[in-house]
C-alpha cells in the first residue's frame, strides 16, 4: 500500500483484483496468457512426446507457423528411440529449413532458438549438427561461455546417438600458432578464447583456417547474449565477443 496525497491509505490492486472486474478467475487469466504448445511440424505419432508440458503465450499461439517441407535426416534410433522428443525434433527441422535460405547479401540465414530452460537446447544443437554431418558437412563450431560446458556438449552429442560419429575438440588444446589438422568434428571454443591472440596469431583466424573456404557446416552460438551491444551502423559500444562473432559469420557466410 502507499500514502495518498490526502494522507489516507489505498491498496495497490493485484492481478487477481483486475481479473475479478472482468469476471475471470485468476486461474482463467493464467490459462488465457499461456496455452499448451503442440508441435505442428513434427506431429508424427511415432515420435516421443516431451516429458514436461510445454506452453507458449496466447499471442504466439495465434500466429500460424510456416509449413516445412524439409526432412530431418537422423538415424531411426535417434528419432524412434526417443533420443529426441517431437518438440525438439520440430525445432531442428525448422532450423535446417531456415539454413537453406539466403539473405539478399548472399549469406546463409540463421535460426534463433528461444526455447525456455528444460526443453533441451543442447540436444537440439547437437541434432542439427548431426543432421549436417550426415549430409557430408562434417565440421561444426560450438561457442559457449565456459570451457566446462564442453562436457555438456559432448554429453548432448552422445545422448542423441552421435557419440561414435562426431568428436568434440577443444580449441584451447591447440596453440594459437598451430595449424589444426583434425579433419572433422565439432570445434568447441569459448567467446573469451575467440577474441584472444594477436593479429598474426588470432584464434578467429585459426578457426577460419580450420573450417576452410568451402565450409558449409553449423556455427552454434550457445549463450548468445555474451555477444552483446552490436549495432548494424556502429561498433562503438559492442563487446569484443560481439565484434568477433559478426566477423566470424562474415568470414564463413
Amino acid at each position: 500500500s502507499s500514502d495518498g496525497e490526502d494522507g489516507g491509505m489505498f491498496s495497490e490492486r493485484t492481478g487477481e483484483d483486475l481479473d475479478d472486474d472482468v469476471g475471470l478467475s485468476h486461474t482463467d487469466s493464467q490459462e488465457r496468457t499461456f496455452l499448451p504448445y503442440v508441435p505442428s511440424a513434427c506431429a508424427s505419432p511415432v515420435l516421443v512426446l516431451h516429458p514436461d508440458e510445454l506452453v507458449e503465450t496466447a499471442s504466439l499461439s495465434s500466429v500460424h507457423q510456416p509449413r516445412v517441407v524439409n526432412k530431418l535426416r537422423l538415424p531411426s534410433k535417434t528419432l524412434l528411440g526417443g533420443l529426441l522428443t517431437s518438440a525438439q525434433a520440430e525445432a531442428c527441422l525448422r532450423a535446417i529449413a531456415q539454413h537453406e535460405l539466403r539473405l539478399p547479401n548472399g549469406q546463409r540465414c540463421g535460426f534463433f532458438m528461444g526455447d525456455g530452460a528444460g526443453v533441451g537446447k543442447g540436444r537440439q544443437q547437437a541434432a542439427i549438427i548431426f543432421h549436417n554431418f550426415l549430409h557430408n558437412r562434417k565440421k561444426a563450431l560450438w561457442l559457449s561461455v565456459s570451457a566446462d560446458l564442453m562436457d555438456d556438449a559432448r554429453r548432448d552429442i552422445a545422448d542423441i546417438g552421435a557419440g561414435n560419429f562426431i568428436r568434440c575438440h577443444a580449441l584451447k588444446s591447440f596453440r594459437a600458432c598451430d595449424m589444426v589438422t583434425v579433419e572433422s568434428g565439432v570445434m568447441f571454443s569459448t567467446y573469451s578464447l575467440l577474441v584472444s591472440g594477436t593479429a598474426e596469431k588470432s584464434r578467429l583466424e585459426q578457426i577460419v583456417a580450420w573450417c576452410g573456404e568451402d565450409f558449409q557446416g553449423v556455427i552454434a552460438f550457445d549463450e548468445f547474449h555474451r555477444a552483446k551491444n552490436l549495432h548494424e551502423s556502429s561498433s562503438k559500444n559492442a563487446s569484443k565477443a560481439a565484434i568477433a562473432v559478426r566477423e566470424l559469420q562474415q568470414r564463413l557466410p
